[in-house]
């Protein structure tokens, strides 16, 4: 999944958000949002890349 970053600038100037706290407000959205899927990894973590807006979901495979 890709985020439009384009968009998120157009945040950051037109109500006055940091880029950083928009993409950290994500980041915690979207790892939220995998951690409540079924046989989700308790741990992890989802990662943007602020240059390509990609989105990474990065999980350690525990065992149980």
């Amino acid at each position: 999944m890709d985020i439009d970053l384009s968009t998120l600038k157009l945040l950051e100037s037109e109500k006055n958000i940091d880029f950083d706290v928009l993409v950290d407000t994500i980041e915690t959205a979207l790892a939220l949002a995998y951690q409540k899927t079924p046989y989700s990894m308790p741990k992890a973590r989802a990662e943007i890349n602020r240059k390509t807006g990609h989105v990474t979901i990065w999980a350690r495979e525990e065992e149980r």
